[in-house]
């Protein structure tokens, strides 16, 4: 075997007890040579290796009642990485810490945004605030904006609704952090935290739609997320359905309120209503699903996902009876079976959620050996 080979296979066995660690938490080395497939004394010189490194600790004996010593227990180094997700929206951020282990770094935190201090000192401060950066080897932040993100560069190609962005932020940002920083459209990461830990876990093909006081969605395929040649898949609130009129227009929550003759209000207290009086079923219902048909069949159309999940602050009130409607209204206008809708559980916690899911898989290229490298 040539070197590279040698390094290669070497790097390879390396991320393999690692990513074990990572999924079953501490083993032995007698636990850990079977779950990875080598000989005892392969399991004994990796880990010899990656305490050495640091990536790996002993966290104490194993408690299994049994003849003889006890065997000695492996674990990845609590100071391995840091996980942070952040949700900028256009009244507060939001952030959040967790270890690469998963354990809470200090309470989540949100602050209010402020005119007379610029945007990315108030990001800085917010992401800084109970994160101990001296503790850990890696650090991975994600924050999720409304806006577009460059799927190559991760430069932000326009953020809307966000008081004093403006083109130097998101640079700013990655030199004040210090550590691995990307962005990411808030829609996006609504359906990562939906692929990981909602509605979504069990299909491929998800079309996720969310309304609140906009609209937008994001496209899973194969078990991947799209992001477009520009990273704008998903912007549909640009999409033409009705003359010069965008999707945004005839989709967002004060065209959806003088669907059933209200006004919309930042508390939507036109769908509270709404569910308060209408039953499922009933002509209110309808005439929501008809205010986003269009827009929505035609998506469907193109993409074909299994299921369409509704999420935002509309779909988290309105719930059982707007899902029924729209199945109903897809049913209607396919040829074919028309997909499943299901409504996120996530609710408000959806965008932090995600953002942070994504930090860790982020935080796991970093720290890990080899970076994914095959044998």
């Amino acid at each position: 075997m040539t070197s590279s080979a040698h390094l290669r296979v070497r790097e390879f066995n390396d991320r393999r007890f690692c990513e074990l660690l990572t999924e079953q938490g501490p083993l032995t080395r007698t636990a850990l040579a079977r779950a990875a497939g080598v000989s005892k004394p392969s399991a004994l010189e990796v880990i010899d290796r990656l305490m050495a490194e640091g990536l790996v600790v002993e966290t104490g004996l194993d408690d299994v009642v049994r003849r003889g010593p006890k065997a000695a227990m492996f674990g990845l180094s609590p100071t391995l990485g840091l996980a942070t997700g952040v949700e900028v929206t256009g009244r507060e951020i939001s952030v959040r810490h967790r270890t690469f282990l998963g354990e809470p770094v200090g309470e989540d935190h949100r602050t209010a945004l402020r005119d007379d201090v610029e945007l990315d000192e108030q990001i800085l401060a917010a992401v800084g605030q109970g994160a101990p950066r001296t503790r850990y080897r890696h650090w991975a932040v994600v924050v999720a904006l409304l806006g577009a993100v460059d799927p190559v560069t991760g430069d932000v190609l326009f953020a809307r609704d966000l008081p004093g962005w403006h083109e130097g932020i998101a640079a700013a940002v990655r030199r004040g952090v210090r550590a691995d920083v990307s962005f990411d459209n808030e829609v996006n990461l609504r359906a990562t935290a939906e692929l990981r830990t909602g509605v979504a876990t069990d299909v491929s093909d998800v079309l996720l739609l969310a309304l609140g006081g906009g609209v937008g969605a994001a496209l899973v395929l194969d078990g991947r997320e799209r992001r477009g040649a520009h990273g704008a898949a998903g912007e549909i609130g640009f999409l033409p359905v009705a003359g010069d009129q965008g999707y945004q227009e005839v989709a967002g929550a004060w065209t959806l309120a003088h669907a059933v003759g209200a006004e919309h209000t930042t508390d939507f207290a036109w769908v509270h209503d709404l569910v308060a009086k209408e039953p499922e079923g009933g002509p209110g219902w309808a005439a929501v699903a008809r205010a986003l048909g269009d827009g929505l069949v035609g998506m469907v159309t193109v993409v074909d996902p299994q299921v369409v999940v509704l999420a935002g602050e509309v779909s988290r009130i309105a719930g059982e009876p707007l899902r029924q409607a729209v199945e109903a209204h897809l049913a209607g206008r396919l040829p074919w079976t028309a997909p499943e809708v299901r409504v996120s559980r996530l609710g408000n916690e959806a965008v932090l959620s995600g953002a942070l899911l994504r930090a860790a898989e982020r935080l796991r290229h970093l720290a890990f050996p080899g970076n994914g490298t095959q044998p």
